[in-house]
This record gives structure tokens, sequence and C-alpha cells, in this order.
């Protein structure tokens, strides 16, 4: 276990949920950790683009087992933002070709879709 992990884990009230469903007080907050969404890969194409892949592929499996937990979720704290969501590519150190573009997760887009979070509905997306 890293040693920040024993740190956070010896402060009172504060947990980490990476992966995990938390109820805070009758809010339900579930934490998914940092994947690379297959999405992702398929769109920017990086280096090494089939290595890349098949890792995306286990990461996106990995993530949809995950979010498949969260039923009746009220708040989801993730890495990337759902697809289309923020998350248009504007670092000054991306490729010329990536900027503009939209980096978000599909999977996590999906999800709220599907499951409809009480403080992130689809019709609070706005595209």
């Amino acid at each position: 276990m890293p040693k920040f992990v024993k740190n956070v884990k010896m402060i009172k009230g504060v947990y980490i949920i990476n992966n995990k469903l938390r109820n805070f007080n009758g809010v339900m907050i579930g934490g998914l950790e940092y994947f690379i969404d297959v999405s992702w890969i398929k769109e920017f194409k990086p280096s090494n683009y089939g290595y890349n892949l098949n890792g995306a592929r286990k990461d996106t499996k990995k993530a949809r087992a995950i979010l498949s937990r969260f039923k009746e979720l009220d708040i989801l704290v993730c890495h990337q933002p759902p697809y289309g969501i923020l998350d248009k590519v504007t670092a000054k150190f991306a490729p010329k070709n990536w900027q503009g573009k939209p980096a978000g997760s599909k999977v996590i887009l999906e999800y709220i879709k599907k499951e409809q979070p009480r403080f992130m509905k689809e019709k609070d997306i706005k595209k």
C-alpha cells in the first residue's frame, strides 16, 4: 500500500472511494478510478495504438463492471468527464490534430444516460 494511502486512511472522516460506493449521511457517492476509454484510443490514435487499444479494452470492461454496481447513485466522482461534456482538448502541449476534439468517456456518458444519478440527469447534459 502506498504511503499516501496509509496517510489518508489515518485522517478521520476522509475515505478513498476508487471503485467503491459510499453512503455519506444518506447520499450515495460512487468513485470511479481513472481509466482509458476505448473510444478515446480509437479517436486519438496515440503511439503504440495496438498495445494501447488492448489496455483500453481491459480498462473499459473493468469500468463498466464497476459502474454496473452503482445503482441509485446520487453523485458519481470520476477523473474524466462524460463524452461531450466540458471535455474539449485545449491544452497547448496536445498534438494539433487533437485540439477541439471531445476527450471524455463514452462509458461514463452511457452510465449517466442509463442510471440517471440524482445530481446528473440526462436532461442536465447540454451538448
